[in-house]
Order: structure tokens, then sequence, then C-alpha cells
């Protein structure tokens, strides 16, 4: 049997078990054995142990002369060979015979010369370097390696058994241990100690000096100098692979896999990056006399790279021995061996080379600006808007001291111009550009049509939308087909025009291609930009599905990229509406992300406290789009500020060269029904247009009246039959349907003829265009409000709220009055619409329930005990009302008073209905 595995894996422990059953057993220990004649005196020794009766012919040899001792090898060798019955002979620490040729031959001669009856256990921290097949067919070797003989999940839980520590600190302590018997106990000792949750994240612990000391002896003192000085580098440099140790050890040739392959506490991982187990690491971090030789490896090891032309990574070795300069001299070299075509992109294309940019400081930056220039495509989105808009002034004022060439100025220029927009400062943005454009001489064409686009965003921003487009245009006849960046951002911002003008089918299909684009690019950044984008364009088009998954994507993407600026409205586009926003947040970002908080939101308080953060944000960033939509969206949910805030969003939308929005918000401000351009945005904020009132054109089916503008006009006979007909289908209603429903009896010509003078005496009344024609169906126009509408659309939204606002149970309280009263005096009805008129009196009975379940929530028991009373009045059968008077009242402590009402209802059913009370309701006071 071989036992193999590191120091701490119980192999002579497990070895001193096998012959606890055995009659003969002995040990020899290779310990500090320093030749071949040791190893013989100590096996006859073992010989001795095993069979005593050896003793008187061998004991001789254990004190002989060397030369008499080699003479005696064959007497030796032949009492080796003996037959034994059931004997355990065990060989341990042989690893301490590597690079002794003569004592390791011996070994090897011995175990192939095991005599019958005797078992053979051979304990190393190493492999063997023979063929273990050569000592014993295979069917009778047995080989148990580190995974064999580390602890399995169970056997490592069971240890934990009597100290019962929290789950995911025995979790944490399994991965921390991996197996290791030795740590394994030591982990289990802390646990029953109470000490287990602070050492899992205190490995440099005093408590922890006993199995760093033992590491030191049995691990690392038995590791050669080069194995020793491998496993330092693999601890010190960061991920560091086989190429990394040869330098640092300072040879070409190492084979470090061979000088690692004996350390089960080192693994290579798929990428060929070296992993070194944490006690290991750990151990190794606090040798001070490493930390005081380490500076000098990573300037060997960044030297080496250097000269081998991996110039990211020396820049890494340069970072970590705190040499920022020298950190940015290699990643300016590697931007220049990257070429024009991807030197603006080599940061994402390399994210070590990324990291190393947020190491640089503003005076790397100034040596180097276009490494601050990558920064910003990189790395913005942590940096934020305010830090890029002063680094740029520190670095234009640079440039002008140091004479940049005017490439890297309108470089510069181009950044700060985007922060400017960011932040709010539009104007200030669309200014700079236009002066460096109108000073500069000798740009490339490159820089030209760059410098052009970036006049694009902030007049969008300002809404002169037809001044952008014309930029647009002009930039992208000046682009290179292979300039991505750039064309990525022309058809971003493309889709914002079309957006803002309402052109959804258009700017779908460019926020498509943006986003595609931006994947191919993969500069995080521009990704978390598009895919920001797209949702707003599919939120405010209605587009729910493809809202869901882009908003998915975005707070998966955003969480592993750190876009930081993006995980406020990331949140809030997933429905976490009290996410807050940090510094590095734009106010366009911001108040989108509370428009969606808006949309999700529960309550009408929240609804409206999110709403006034979105308009805030919108307003210091002068987004004027943004005003307009939280502005809108704040007349719908408040009254109050209802008639403010139109006037706010009339005054926005005037800044934007867009008809069709200037079209919609003056809908709004009317009360139309149809808000065109902004119909999705308006039933975010009021299902179905069921909260907008003042509508100019309105018909109710409760009271029988058509208001027109000022004018309002009573219906009547069949007048009122053929409007009420007209609102069965929102969608129209067929013409031979039409006559059907309203004259059955008649049919053919005659029912027509009557159809279209009724239809002419209704057109009269109520307007000529408030009922549309076309293709034989009859509908009514898009503005005319219906009041049964809107109640099913207002007890849609809030039937579902475990608790009511004080403003929605007023709502809900009037419209269970207008109910009623239409139930008690309203208009006459025609038969076939009994039935809807039927459902009106349940709606109204189901929303008072409703009422009354929410009072008694609220710990308002006589409250609901009105309520409940009021529904009794109509309909003393109804049960629902009747359960919630006796719990009001039992609420109140009147429980005679409870049981005095359940009696009477009891009495009721059975008079009414012969049917005995449930006994779900009998029990309440029994």
């Amino acid at each position: 049997m071989f036992l193999i595995a590191p120091a701490g894996y119980g192999k002579t422990t497990f070895a001193r078990e096998i012959p606890r059953e055995r009659e003969h057993w002995a040990t020899v220990d290779c310990s500090s054995i320093s030749s071949e004649l040791d190893l013989i005196r100590r096996t006859v020794g073992a010989l001795i142990d095993e069979q005593p009766d050896r003793a008187a012919r061998l004991s001789a040899y254990r004190l002989a002369r060397d030369e008499s001792l080699r003479s005696s090898m064959f007497e030796i060798l032949d009492a080796w060979g003996e037959t034994v019955r059931e004997s355990v002979f065990i060989f341990d620490n042989v690893e301490d015979l590597e690079g002794n040729d003569r004592a390791s031959a011996l070994l090897l001669r011995l175990l192939s010369a095991r005599p019958r009856g005797r078992q053979i256990v051979v304990c190393s921290r190493v492999n063997l370097r023979a063929r273990i097949s050569r000592f014993a067919p295979p069917n009778d070797v047995l080989t148990l390696r580190t995974d064999d003989l580390a602890f399995d999940r169970d056997e490592f839980e069971a240890m934990f058994a009597d100290a019962d520590p929290v789950r995911g600190d025995l979790q944490a302590a399994y991965g921390l241990a991996r197996g290791w018997p030795i740590a394994s106990l030591l982990l289990a000792r802390f646990a029953r100690d109470g000490r287990l949750e602070d050492l899992l994240v205190h490995l440099h612990d005093v408590a922890f000096d006993d199995l760093y000391d033992y590491l030191a002896s049995e691990v690392l003192g038995s590791l050669n100098s080069p194995s020793r000085r491998a496993l330092d580098a693999a601890v010190r440099i960061p991920n560091a692979t086989a190429d990394d140790i040869r330098l640092a050890l300072g040879d070409d040739r190492s084979d470090v896999d061979l000088l690692l392959s004996d350390l089960p506490f080192v693994a290579k991982r798929a990428g060929g990056a070296y992993e070194v187990h944490p006690f290991m690491r750990a151990m190794i971090e606090r040798d001070a006399a490493l930390q005081s030789t380490q500076t000098e490896m990573f300037e060997r090891v960044a030297r080496g790279h250097e000269a081998r032309g991996r110039l990211v990574r020396a820049a890494q070795m340069q970072a970590l021995r705190k040499d920022t300069m020298e950190s940015a001299r290699l990643l300016e070299a590697a931007r220049e061996a990257a070429g024009p075509k991807r030197s603006e992109g080599i940061a994402a294309f390399d994210p070590d080379f990324a990291q190393l940019l947020e190491t640089l400081d503003m005076d790397a930056f100034i040596r180097y600006p276009h490494l601050w220039y990558i920064a910003t495509h990189a790395a913005g989105s942590v940096r934020g808007s305010d830090a890029t808009l002063r680094e740029a002034e520190i670095l234009l004022r640079a440039a002008i001291e140091r004479d940049y060439p005017v490439t890297v100025r309108g470089m510069i220029t181009l950044r700060m111009a985007i922060a400017l927009n960011l932040v709010g400062r539009p104007t200030a943005a669309l200014a700079l550009v236009r002066e460096f454009l109108s000073q500069a001489a000798g740009v490339d064409a490159k820089m030209n049509a760059e410098l052009i686009h970036a006049q694009a965003y902030p007049l969008i921003l300002l809404g002169r939308l037809d001044e952008a487009m014309r930029c647009l245009e002009q930039a992208r006849a000046l682009i290179s087909p292979d300039d991505h960046i750039t064309a990525w951002g022309l058809v971003n911002e493309t889709a914002w025009i079309r957006m803002l003008r309402g052109e959804r089918a258009d700017e779908r299909v460019l926020r498509r291609i943006a986003t595609e684009t931006a994947r191919q690019l993969r500069i995080p950044t521009f990704l978390a930009t598009a895919l920001g984008q797209e949702l707003t364009g599919a939120w405010l088009a209605g587009e729910d599905e493809l809202v869901k998954t882009l908003a998915i994507e975005l707070d998966a993407f955003v969480a592993e990229h750190s876009v930081r600026v993006f995980r406020h409205f990331a949140a809030c586009a997933n429905g976490r509406i009290h996410s807050s926003p940090s510094d590095s947040d734009g106010p366009s970002n911001t108040c989108w992300a509370y428009l969606f908080a808006a949309g999700h939101a529960g309550t009408d308080s929240d609804r409206i406290r999110f709403l006034e953060a979105a308009d805030e944000a919108a307003t210091a960033g002068g987004r004027a789009f943004g005003s307009v939509m939280t502005n809108v969206a704040l007349a719908l949910t408040d009254p109050a500020r209802r008639a403010r805030a139109l006037a706010r969003a009339r005054e926005h939308a005037r800044t934007i060269e867009s008809e069709p929005l200037h079209v919609a918000v003056a809908a709004i401000c009317a009360g139309a029904r149809d808000a065109g351009m902004l119909n999705a945005f308006v039933r975010r904020f009021v299902p179905d247009d069921s909260r907008i009132t003042g509508s100019p054109r309105s018909f109710s089916i409760l009271t029988g009246t058509m208001r027109n503008g000022d004018t309002e006009s009573a219906l009547a006979g069949r007048e009122y039959d053929l409007m009420l007909a007209l609102t069965r289908g929102p969608r129209g209603v067929a013409r031979d349907r039409l006559i059907a429903t309203v004259w059955p009896d008649e049919d053919g010509e005659r029912g027509r003829k009557t159809l279209n003078s009724t239809m002419r005496r209704l057109r009269a009344r109520v307007g000529e265009d408030a009922i549309a024609y076309d293709e034989d169906v009859y509908r009514l126009a898009g503005d005319v409000a219906v009041d049964t509408w809107a109640i099913e659309a207002t007890w849609k939204r809030l039937r579902s709220r475990a608790r009511l606002e004080p403003s929605q149970r007023r709502q809900l309280l009037e419209i269970v009055e207008r109910l009623r009263a239409y139930r008690e005096s309203g208009p006459r009805a025609p038969e076939w619409f009994d039935s809807q008129a039927r459902q009106l009196g349940e709606l109204a009975e189901e929303i008072a329930a409703k009422l009354a379940r929410d009072h008694l929530a609220a710990d308002e028991p006589a409250e609901a005990a009105a309520v409940a009373r009021s529904i009794i009045a109509f309909d003393d059968l109804d049960e629902t009302a009747w359960e919630i008077l006796i719990r009001a009242m039992l609420a109140q402590g009147d429980r005679a008073g409870a049981a005095r009402e359940l009696h009477r209802y009891r009495k009721r059913l059975r008079v009414e209905l012969g049917v005995e009370l449930s006994a779900a309701l009998s029990s309440l006071v029994t």
C-alpha cells in the first residue's frame, strides 16, 4: 500500500491503524536518513520488532561498523525475505530519501523482494520515481493519494457536530480547508471554542501560529530550494503563470509544473495561473523576509515581460511596485502597439488594461493623455461625470501649457463635452465644441467627424432636433467604414431623435442596431448605455415583455462589469424601487430611474415622491423631455397639482422640435383619451385613461348625459339606447349588430333607415365627429370618455391593493355612490342591457366590501360597520356584508350586538331562501 500525500493528511496515523488486528508489525522511519547504511540499521531494528526471535542473530548488525555491515548485506536480505504470517511493515517519511540514490535503490530492492505474508505500507509526501507496478501485480497494490485521504463533506461536517456552527460558516470553513485533515481538525477546534466566525476572515490571526509552524517545518522545510522559490512567486505574483514564475526565478528553462507538481496546495487553473491554498498563502505572505524582496522580484518579472513584448503584464508588475509612471509608460506603449483601429477599445478587449487605468493619477494622464481618453471609455461609469469634467479641465490647461498636438486637444475637448452633457450643461458643451472647431486647424478626418458628431447630443438635449440631425448626417458622411465607435454614437443619437418624434418603428430598429454594435465593441459603458436606452424606448412604447428582458440583461451586465452609473437605473427598471443613486449617476439616468420607480410604485405617495425626484433630476440636468414626462405623470397622479404640472409640461415641450410631442401634450392637457405618441406612457400612470378628467366630450351611462365641451345634453329613448349600444364595443360595433340590438324587430332596409335617422339626431346632439363610421362599423371617437369604462379601469387598478390610501378610498366611495344612484334612479335601460346593469350593481357591492375590509385592516371598525350596513340596505342576503358587520362589531367589543345581527341574518336566510347559516360565519360568535 502506498500513501502519497503532503504533510497533514494523516498518512502515519492511517498506516498505524492497519496493523491494529495483526500479530506482527514494525515501522522504519526514513526521516533524517543520511546513507544507505542508516537505512540498513533501521530496517534491521524493524525486522527485530516484527519478529523478536530474530534478535539473537540480527542485533549485532545494529552496532556493526560500516564495512562489516556491507559485507553482511546478504544475511540481512535473507532475513528480510523470510516468509512471515500476517505482518505489516511500514516505511514512513520516505520523501527524505529523495536525492540519496543508494538509500533509494536499497528501498526499491527491499520492496521488490517482499516475502509472502508481509504487507508493506509506504508513506511519502512526494511521488515515488519508480513505477509502483514493479513491486507487485496491480491487483495487490493499493495507492491512496491526496484526494483519497482528504475528508469529504460528510466527514468534515461530522467533526463539527458538537460545535453547531452557523451553516454559512460551516460551508466557508469547508471551502477553506478543502478536505485537508490537519486544517479541518484545527477549524473544528475553533468552532468548538466559538472562534470560527472571526478566524474565517482573519487567516493571519495568532491562533493559526501552531498551524503555520507546522507548515513551515513539515511542508516548506521538505521542499528543495527551486520548489520553495517557485511557491513563493506563485503567492506573491497575482494570477502567476509559469512564465511569471520562470522570470521570478531567473531561469527560462525551469519546468514550473514539475517544481510544483508534488504540492497539492497548488492547483493550476484552466487559464494557466497557479492557485495556492489560502493557509499556505497566508503563511507565506506574513514572511517578513519575503516581503522585503518582493519589490525586486516584481521588477525582474516586469523587465522580462517587457523584453518579450508583454507590455500590459509588465505594467501590472510595475503597478505592484507602486511605480505609477512606469506602469503608465508601458500602457502607452501597449496602446501604440495596438494601432489606431484598436487603441480606443483596447481597455475593453483587455480587462487588465482597464483595471490598470484606474490606478493612474493625473500626473500620469497629463504625460499620457491618450490613456485618460481611453479611461473615459472604459471606466467613465466608475469615475463619474463630475470627476471626468474636473480631469478634462486640468488636461486642457496642461494642453495649452505643453502645446499638445491639435488632435490630442480635440480628443480632450470631446470628452469634456460629453461630461458637460452628462452633468446637465448642454449649452456649455455645444459652445466648447464649436469654439474648438472655429479655432483649430489641421485636425484629421476622424477627429473632424467626431467633433461634428459631438454637437448632436447637446442639440438633442436642447430640443433642436433638425440641427442635430444635420450634424449626424454630416458626420456620417465623413467617418471611415471601420470607425465602429463613432458609428455607434450616430445610430444611438438618431434613435433618440426618432423617439422624441414618436417614430417608434424606426427607433426600435436603430436601438437594436446600437445594442448589437455595442456587443461587438465590447466596451462595457457602451453596451450598458445601449441596453439602457433600448429599455427606455421600449418602456415609453409600452412594450413590457421587451422591457422585462432588457431590464434583466442590463441588471446582470451592470453587476458583472461594475457599471456604477447604471446601477440605480437597472435596479428601478427591475422593480427595486427603493434603490438610491450614487454620485456617479448622471441626471438623465437618475430621471429615468425614478420614472421607472414611479411606474412600479404601489401607492400614490410613493409615486409622487419618485416623480418629484425625477423632475428634480431632469431640471438639474437640463433634460427638457424628461421634464415633460415627469410633469405629465405628476398631473395624472396628483389632481391637486394637475394645472401647474401640465403648464410646465407644455412649457418644456415647446422647446423640443417635435410636432407629435406637442400634439400629445395638448391632448393630455385637454383630457383627451388619445394621447398620441404618449398613449403607452399615459397608461402606465392612468390605466385605460381612468384618471383623465376634464375630457371635452364624455358620455355617462349612469346619468344618460352627453357632455360636449361646456354643453351637456340629456339623452333619452332610442338616442340613449343607441349610445348605450356603442359603448358595448370600444373598437366599434358593426351596423347590422347595432340594428339587431336596438331594433330587434326591424331588419333589412327598414332597420337601416331607422338607424340612419336616429344616428342623425344623435350626432346633432353629441357632435358630428363624436361617432365615427368606417367600413360598416360605428364607433365612438377616441376622445369620447365613457364613465363605466373609467370605473372598471379604476377598480381593476385598485382591487388588488393590500391597503388603500385616503384618496383612493374617497375615489372608490364616490364610485359606489354613483353606481347605487344609477340602480335607484338612473335612466331607463333597455331589456338587452339588464345583465350589464346587474353587473354594475354587483360591482358597487364588491367595491363597498373592499372598502369595508380596508377599514377593518386599518383598525377602523366603526367605519367598516357603516359600509357593511350600506351594502345590507341594498341586499340583505349578502353574506360578505354580514360577515364584515359582525367582525366590525366584535372588533368594537360589542359581542352581544354581533350575536343579535347574526341571529337576524340567520332568520332572513331561513325565510327567504330556506337555508341555514354557514358554519364559518356561525363560528365567529360561538
